[in-house]
């Protein structure tokens, strides 16, 4: 029986996976390297910033240079609002009031998690946040989701995840879990 709800943030909970791919296409371009945002998000939606970067600007940028590049990205993305996903913040209450354990695994750092979820005024609702830099293997690799399951005491097998990214729900699957892939259409903002 499901007794446990985590959900994926960008593209999720909150619109800001298409301010995470604008700013990425931006600063890669500097680099020579172009990508729509459209195509960010189709390929690496969900995946540790710093493991794509790494994969697109190996032999162009030192590992130094790389992760400065990284700060810069996260120095931008909060100069965005945050916008949520249509029905996103109900759904949390719902499940909340239900009696459901709920979490978040974004592959986001903590404190970019943590901004999100107060700028939506959903933190007070989960009983545990799982960043990506808190697993050595980033999504697909299931750990994110098991780390999130063990935060709330949870069995995998009475977990469902709810991602928008192709990488999330492998990671899912392969973490034993349930998994309810989100499609967003141009709907589901405000």
């Amino acid at each position: 029986m499901i007794d446990t709800v985590i959900f994926d943030m960008d593209g999720v909970l909150s619109n800001t996976q298409k301010v995470h791919a604008l700013v990425e296409s931006q600063l890669l371009s500097q680099h020579q390297v172009f990508l729509t945002p459209e195509e960010i998000t189709q390929r690496f939606a969900g995946v540790n910033t710093l493991d794509f970067f790494k994969e697109l600007l190996q032999g162009r940028m030192s590992l130094e240079q790389i992760h400065f590049l990284l700060s810069r990205k996260w120095e931008k993305v909060l100069n965005y609002p945050v916008e949520p996903i249509l029905g996103s913040g109900l759904l949390v209450q719902k499940l909340h009031q239900a009696s459901f354990k709920l979490g978040v695994a974004s592959s986001s750092p903590l404190h970019y998690i943590n901004h999100v979820l107060h700028s939506l005024e959903l933190r007070p609702y989960f009983q545990a946040i799982c960043s990506g830099q808190e697993v050595f293997l980033g999504k697909p690799a299931p750990d994110i989701f098991l780390l999130c399951a063990q935060k709330l005491s949870s069995n995998p097998l009475t977990c469902v995840v709810i991602e928008d990214g192709l990488s999330g729900m492998i990671g899912a699957k392969k973490a034993g879990m349930k998994c309810i892939g989100y499609l967003p259409t141009y709907f589901d903002t405000p």
